[in-house]
């Protein structure tokens, strides 16, 4: 019991027993004592529906505070929710704009049809007919020899690895050693031997090839 109800129930008990006491004194019948009863008790009820509504408004405060603290949190996390929705609008909106700026099919047709027409162009020029050619001969050129079989004279088998054997002719035995040399050390080769020699041994040979 609050402060204020028991002062409501202490001011009711006087109130009642001063009616009590003039009612036996004045002649009060008890259908009147009954109705200021009635009173004091409406009037008591009346107290205590106040208190309780007090009460009630007190919680409806604290509730509409909470509230409040719930719905600024709320609105703070929609207005990060707007600024994000806002940042993704701003990477859509530049998205667009650079698909805008490629260039279309249309466009990539177009220059499609004007490299074809350059091709054919450049095909059927006249220098392109002596370009063919040149680059045939370039081809020609850069294959590689067939192999050198470099003639070896029946009267020159007395030679080997340079050293000398049985008789030779001079002339026979000394040109095929001067080619099969020059050949081997222009880089190029030969099947066989000659003079029991390969073409890789002429290569690194500094000997140098029988006098005639």
């Amino acid at each position: 019991m609050t402060r204020a109800q028991f002062w409501s129930f202490l001011v009711a008990v006087v109130v009642v027993g001063i009616v009590a006491v003039l009612g036996f004194g004045l002649g009060f019948t008890k259908a009147d004592e009954d109705e200021v009863v009635a009173a004091l008790a409406t009037k008591a009820e009346a107290t205590r529906m106040a208190a309780e509504f007090v009460a009630v408004r007190g919680e409806f405060a604290a509730g509409d505070a909470t509230l409040a603290a719930r719905l600024t949190g709320v609105e703070g996390r929609v207005s990060t929710v707007e600024s994000r929705l806002t940042g993704v609008e701003g990477g859509l909106k530049a998205a667009t704009r650079r698909l805008s700026e490629l260039p279309q099919k249309a466009d990539l047709d177009a220059l499609a049809a004007r490299l074809g027409s350059a091709e054919g162009t450049l095909a059927s020029a006249p220098w392109s007919t002596g370009l063919a050619t040149l680059a045939g001969r370039v081809a020609t050129l850069e294959t590689p020899a067939p192999p050198i079989v470099a003639p070896v004279s029946p009267t020159c088998t007395g030679w080997s690895l340079g050293v000398r054997g049985a008789p030779i002719s001079p002339v026979g035995c000394y040109a095929t050693c001067v080619a099969a040399k020059a050949v081997a050390q222009g880089g190029s080769r030969f099947s066989g031997s000659v003079y029991g020699r390969t073409s890789a041994q002429w290569i690194e040979s500094s000997e140098s090839c029988p006098a005639e």
